[in-house]
């Protein structure tokens, strides 16, 4: 049986209810500011159009210079000028908004209005007109048919419009030139009696609730032009039959309207800049309400939102909580494409993605962004297992459709884990927590699927997860440091460093690289992790070279996913570049799964880093995909013979012929070759007989912190003077731990205590790390 999940339109009132942040969201003030009558009843309305709308990411035009520029061809604003014009246009639209909502108001209030003066006029027309002068001009059945006709189509001209189309400027421009034309039609009826003239005034008054100035000033036009026509074609329609003892009376009632209308003006002004900072408030809290609660790339809600939502669900105001699940979905391949494509890229992937999962849920749930590419769902009201499953594959299949990047169409999936309230957690953290492990699940069994949450899959997950928000948080706190341990010659002498990261934690003490390395490559932190590493090494690099202290090279171990990354070789570039070293003091090693993953682009930023006087090594040759072929062709400067074939060797063993094989081939094809994992002074032995260049192990050093190294290549530095100056000397310049520190390559004990070897004893005394 198929499970299909319809979906219906979100109206304007469903969508508010997701909250800040989310599509369609009101930003609401935390108090209702009411301007008048007129207003504070819509001002919670009115502000639906503060927030902006989510939008498809498109990459910028540029210009010839490659400046980013507008629509309109200019130079792009600057970021405070483009947020200020920004703000400005939220503010014109909360105004357009607030006249919108008087003008429609003032519309259908004049509507009644004008009917009223309807049946106004009729009396006036039936009882006043006989008893004037104009009685005896005007039968009274010819008054009553002005009254009806005429002021009939003046108010069904307004009334219609009003009803019709309400708020709009044309409407309240209609119904001001409407309204004094029925007063000049009341003046006519009632013969020019100076008591009717006030309706002129009143009128305007009335006008003066659309606070439109301009409405104002055509009232009074069509006021003035009645005086001035009827003043000259009718006067006595105007002022009564004494109309001729006062011929400029036209000019001192015009006068009047003039006089009211600086005031009524007046007062508009003032009240529209009032409402225009009252405005410019609400936007800027509407828009920090708006910022406080979603993410800036996407638009939806972020995690502080998301944490309200699901605590409001957990603690409702009225009744008992209703069951609800979260969905905890990681898109698949993302980092993949962000390290490939770049960053741009990847935010674009980033707002594609999020509007397929918007789209694909129902309008009740609620879908928020809480990391880089990770976004949560809360599903109200679903507790059926074949429910979420069918929503699960609804999303996975929504993501695994193209989705066009610069050109590139990407491929994405998503990793989603389930939780459920009540069944699986009472607390936002404890429903959060075990629907990553239900996801971390997912990813372990190969990615693109979802798991509902069961206890049985606890320990083992959520060690995972908590060990990637361990990384995440190390890396923010500066806990990871390189240690360095010692590459030795078949003559004694320091010829280099490798590098090696420590994660030096406050909680679990220093942690070897096994135990976070695999979870970082799984993560993809470990780019993260290379760029830390590349910086701290150059920059000791810097601090060596400063005090004259020799060092050999630093050999620093490469990621197949750093050395994939498109800003790799700028990155190195910059590094060296900013704490002024050489790049031929660098040596970088390369494991051989690399190749399996893109042989190409390895054997590229191989050649790039050559290029740069780099040397590149080959590290643990032999354990995993490389063939005689690949390594003739890729002309790899040092080749590293892994520690296991090392601690198998033995005289006339077949371990030792198969080191003696390596080391030949290498040096047929001009490589020279380093032995790791020396142990023993029977492997340093065999392998100096056997024209192994250099050596690495626990024999000669571990590896050791920057201070301990520092003092060691000192000693090494002073033993090497002794060398020089024993010319004779036959003995390693550098004693081993553990060996009696016997000479520093001079003929006796006795040189070597004189020449420093107790300060040597010291250094190797420190405490290293293990």
């Amino acid at each position: 049986m198929r499970l299909s999940l319809k979906k219906t339109a979100a109206t304007p009132r469903s969508r508010n209810t997701a909250g800040p942040g989310s599509p369609g969201f009101v930003a609401e003030p935390q108090e209702e500011l009411v301007f008048d009558r007129g207003i504070g009843r819509f001002s919670r309305r009115l502000f639906e159009r503060i927030s902006p709308r989510p939008a498809k990411a498109r990459p910028p035009e540029e210009d010839a210079e490659g400046k980013p520029v507008d629509s309109g061809g200019s130079s792009a604003l600057p970021i405070r000028e483009a947020a200020a014009h920004a703000k400005d246009e939220a503010v014109q639209r909360v105004m357009r908004e607030f006249d919108f909502a008087i003008s429609r108001r003032t519309d259908r209030a004049f509507a009644l209005l004008m009917a009223a003066q309807w049946l106004f006029g009729i009396v006036i027309a039936v009882w006043v007109t006989p008893r004037t002068w104009m009685g005896a001009q005007v039968a009274p059945a010819q008054a009553l048919e002005i009254a009806v006709l005429g002021g009939g189509a003046i108010s069904l001209a307004a009334i219609l419009l009003a009803w019709k189309y309400p708020g709009t400027r044309l409407s309240r421009h209609v119904i001001a030139v409407c309204q004094l034309l029925y007063s000049s039609l009341l003046i006519f009826l009632t013969g020019g009696r100076i008591e009717t003239h006030f309706h002129i005034f009143g009128s305007l008054a009335f006008l003066a609730f659309y606070l439109d100035w301009m409405v104002l000033l055509t009232g009074s036009l069509v006021a003035f032009l009645d005086h001035v026509l009827r003043n000259m074609y009718a006067p006595c329609t105007l002022f009564g039959m004494h109309h001729h003892m006062a011929p400029y009376r036209w000019l001192e009632h015009t006068g009047w309207i003039v006089f009211c209308d600086v005031f009524l003006i007046g007062s508009c002004l003032s009240r529209v800049r009032k409402m225009t900072v009252i405005a410019r408030q609400q936007v800027e809290q509407g828009t920090l309400l708006h910022q406080a609660y979603t993410d800036s790339l996407t638009q939806l809600p972020n995690r502080l939102r998301f944490q309200m939502e699901v605590e409001r669900r957990l603690n409702p105001q009225e009744g008992e909580p209703q069951p609800f699940s979260i969905l905890y979905i990681d898109l698949d391949r993302f980092k993949e494409v962000n390290d490939t494509l770049g960053h741009a890229a990847g935010d674009q992937l980033l707002v594609g993605a999020s509007e397929r999962l918007r789209d694909s849920l129902v309008p009740q749930a609620l879908l928020a962004r809480i990391g880089g590419d990770e976004f949560v769902a809360v599903l109200p009201g679903v507790a059926e297992e074949a429910t979420l499953v069918a929503m699960a594959q609804e999303l996975i299949t929504a993501l695994m459709l193209p989705i066009e990047i610069a050109g590139t169409a990407v491929q994405l999936g998503a990793s989603i884990g389930i939780s459920q309230f009540p069944k699986d957690g009472s607390s936002e953290e404890e429903l959060l927590h075990k629907a990553d492990s239900a996801m971390y699940a997912v990813k372990r069994q190969g990615r693109r699927g979802y798991a509902f949450y069961k206890s049985s899959t606890t320990p083992e997950d959520e060690q995972g997860v908590e060990e990637q928000q361990a990384l995440e948080s190390a890396m923010v706190n500066h806990e990871f440091e390189m240690h360095y341990q010692p590459l030795v010659d078949a003559a004694g002498n320091v010829d280099g460093v490798e590098a090696l990261m420590r994660w030096n934690s406050p909680t679990r003490g220093m942690v070897p690289p096994m135990d976070f390395i695999p979870s970082a490559e799984r993560t993809g932190h470990i780019v993260a992790l290379g760029q830390i590493a590349l910086e701290q090494v150059c920059a000791q690099i810097a601090a060596w070279q400063s005090e004259s202290i020799p060092f050999g090279k630093v050999a620093v171990n490469l990621s197949p996913r750093q050395l994939e990354h498109p800003s790799f070789l700028r990155d190195l570039d910059a590094a060296v570049l900013r704490h002024g070293i050489r790049s031929t003091w660098l040596c970088f090693e390369i494991t051989e799964t690399a190749f399996a993953v893109s042989p190409r682009l390895v054997e590229e930023q191989m050649r790039a880093l050559q290029h740069r006087g780099i040397q590149v090594s080959l590290d643990d040759f032999g354990t995993g995909y490389s063939s005689l072929g690949r390594l003739e062709e890729l002309r790899f400067d040092v080749l590293k013979i892994d520690r296991m074939f090392v601690s198998r060797m033995r005289e006339g063993s077949t371990g030792y012929r198969v080191v003696e094989t390596i080391i030949r081939i290498a040096h047929l094809l001009g490589m020279s070759v380093v032995a790791e994992g020396v142990e023993t002074a029977e492997q340093q032995r065999l392998l100096e007989r056997l024209g192994c260049n250099a050596m690495q192990g626990y024999y000669f050093s571990r590896p050791m912190a920057v201070a301990v190294t520092t003092e060691y290549l000192k000693q090494a530095a002073l033993c090497g003077e002794a060398s020089v100056r024993a010319s004779n000397g036959q003995r390693s310049c550098l004693p081993a731990p553990g060996d009696g520190g016997e000479s520093c390559g001079a003929k006796s004990d006795e040189e070597a205590s004189e020449l420093g070897h107790g300060a040597l004893a010291a250094v190797l005394a420190m405490p290293v790390t293990p």
